[in-house]
């Protein structure tokens, strides 16, 4: 149980709706930074006990430049959005970090591990690869989403709140077509025990039953049912992610692993297909992808 500041800060961000992971993470700092100054209120700090802080990321911690920017803008957010206090000059420059071009996985190293996957993970990373999705957006996918005559996919509520279709491989229609199945199996046991997927926002309330409708249905639920005062219960799997760790990355072999150990990720799956979208230079590997599709 956190205390009244921090669940006060919370509401706010809520409030102002920010997305969940913004929530996590912000409270997460604003924690790191009362405990780092004894758990001193924060309207007793200021400026310099935020330019401590930082400082203390970068010199003893060791922290990426983006963890130093997203604990910044945790403060920042906490002075001067919640508190209503400027923290004026902090008289602190953040690194910079030299730009570089993204590498990602060839179109022979994803099928070396696509030849090593089977059932609903494999189906999982052909639709990051093939349609250019990020694993949070592949795992929220419900039955509606999808457009089986126009081979199309519909994101919702993205990075940003954002909404976009993209395409989607005719090769994956009957492994689609039967973990929807499988998927409306799961939904109608959970509608027997009285629970279902959950509904975004107030949807819930204001549509009792929603959750009973297939087209709402979770593509990949999640097989951890838990139990709330409303009746909205699994939203997608998100230990998968562990997919790539575990299975996925030593799947390049030894030597090549170490040299691509960084790009080993749910992004250098989707990277090909999104620069393609982009218009830049990734064509032949979008063309290799549906070739082989």
């Amino acid at each position: 149980m956190f205390s009244p500041f921090i669940e006060s800060l919370r509401r706010d961000i809520r409030l102002r709706g920010y997305s969940m992971r913004t929530e996590k993470t912000y409270l997460y700092w604003v924690r790191f930074f009362i405990h780092f100054h004894q758990r001193r209120h924060p309207q007793e700090l200021g400026a310099p006990e935020v330019k401590a802080f930082l400082s203390y990321l970068a010199s003893e911690r060791n922290v990426a430049i983006n963890t130093q920017k997203v604990a910044l803008n945790a403060l920042v957010f906490l002075y001067k959005k919640f508190l209503q206090q400027e923290l004026g000059e902090l008289g602190f420059t953040l690194a910079t970090r030299q730009r570089c071009l993204p590498c990602v996985l060839t179109p022979p190293e994803v099928m070396r591990i696509l030849a090593q996957l089977s059932g609903q993970k494999r189906l999982i990373i052909e639709l990051l690869y093939g349609s250019g999705l990020r694993i949070s957006e592949c795992l929220r996918l419900r039955v509606q989403d999808i457009d089986f005559d126009r081979l199309a996919l519909s994101v919702r509520d993205s990075k940003g709140h954002k909404y976009r279709q993209t395409l989607l491989s005719s090769k994956l229609l009957p492994d689609l077509q039967l973990q929807v199945k499988r998927a409306l199996e799961v939904q109608v046991v959970d509608n027997e025990q009285g629970v279902g997927p959950s509904m975004p926002y107030a949807l819930g309330k204001k549509y009792p039953n929603a959750y009973r409708t297939p087209l709402w249905a979770f593509i990949f639920p999640s097989k951890n049912c838990v139990r709330t005062l409303l009746p909205v219960c699994y939203a997608g799997t998100t230990c998968i992610n562990q997919l790539f760790v575990k299975r996925c990355s030593p799947l390049l072999g030894r030597r090549e692993f170490s040299i691509k150990r960084s790009i080993a990720t749910p992004s250098a799956i989707r990277l090909p297909l999104t620069y393609y979208s982009r218009g830049l230079i990734f064509e032949a590997y979008r063309s290799s992808w549906v070739t082989t599709m």
